[in-house]
């Protein structure tokens, strides 16, 4: 296989626990999935659902200890970022794999104004003057259409609001032209307007760079927006994995199923909200067979005694008992 037909990133069974007083979280537990080049991936699930920590796993940010990757291959460009040096990953983060985090205010250094944090990433990364960088730096404000781009450049990242401060991170994290770039709860703070002007604005510029994006949410309507396939996680496991359209058409996994009738709809007659019962549950207290099994209204007798296979089905694939390896369902009880 040449490099053509490789996958920009490949993430072969990575596994992530924490190791704490009161025993081993198992964080991301035998995860894979591929990012084409030009392609978004949506990962999703509910808070504590693993994706945050296979995001920071990738860019080696896992706070150690009490974390650890124990296990698994991650292959950017072909080569497995496990192997690589702290100061070789200095050299990729930013550079070839960037970035958005969920909350700007407290990714952004409160004492440095906007254009000086820009202007830092870019010297970092790229043979250029100060004043090159300055001016890449009001380059990628326009890009991410900050108005009085002169006038932000100068300004604290309090001076400007949530939009404006997402739009800044942006702006950096583009900077230095990254393959890949990955945005963590990107919209989580702000209102559904400015929303959907960041999730506009990020398409837009996976067009024009051609960068591959990992999409990281909760909400399933963020992902029908710009995501090409989505992975689906819950309690650190992958519990279905397919195309957008696939997954929206026919959801195999009951979570996902769940997640999709959580979605408010404009041609429901009703205020009532549907909603999961019960929560994701906690790392200590999992239950012995599958970990959804206490919130799901399709469960078997199997499904409290043991942990269902990622299986195959004609191309997707799903973690349920409900399914055979054939493809074909089962008979539920």
């Amino acid at each position: 296989m040449n490099n053509e037909t490789k996958p920009l990133l490949e993430v072969r069974n990575l596994s992530t626990y924490f190791f704490t007083d009161a025993g081993t979280v198992k964080a991301v537990d035998n995860v894979s999935f591929t990012v084409e080049k030009g392609k978004t991936l949506g990962i999703v699930g509910e808070s504590g659902c693993g994706k945050s920590i296979t995001s920071l796993s990738i860019m080696q940010l896992v706070e150690t200890p009490p974390g650890k990757i124990v296990g698994g291959e991650i292959f950017f460009e072909g080569e497995d970022l496990l192997k690589k040096s702290e100061e070789e990953m200095r050299l990729i983060r930013g550079k070839k794999i960037a970035m958005i985090f969920q909350e700007p205010m407290t990714s952004l250094n409160p004492v440095y104004t906007i254009g000086n944090q820009i202007s830092e990433a870019i010297l970092i990364h790229e043979n250029m003057s100060r004043e090159e960088a300055k001016n890449r730096a009001l380059e990628m404000l326009r890009l991410v259409k900050i108005p009085l781009p002169e006038k932000r450049y100068d300004e604290y990242p309090h001076q400007l609001s949530g939009g404006m401060r997402q739009r800044a991170m942006i702006a950096m994290a583009l900077s230095c032209n990254p393959e890949l770039l990955i945005c963590d709860e990107p919209t989580t703070a702000l209102d559904v307007t400015i929303q959907a002007q960041i999730l506009e604005l990020i398409n837009e510029l996976k067009e024009k760079t051609g960068a591959a994006v990992i999409m990281i949410t909760h909400d399933l309507g963020v992902i029908s927006e710009v995501a090409d396939n989505v992975m689906v996680m819950y309690a650190g496991k992958v519990v279905e994995q397919g195309t957008t359209d696939e997954i929206f058409e026919k959801p195999l996994h009951p979570y996902t199923e769940g997640l999709m009738q959580c979605i408010p709809r404009l041609d429901y007659d009703t205020e009532i909200l549907n909603t999961i019962n019960g929560t994701v549950p906690s790392y200590d207290d999992m239950p012995k067979g599958c970990a959804f099994c206490p919130r799901c209204n399709k469960k078997t007798k199997i499904c409290e005694e043991k942990m269902p296979d990622l299986v195959d089905i004609n191309g997707r694939k799903t973690r349920c008992f409900l399914y055979e390896p054939s493809g074909e369902e089962n008979a539920h009880v």
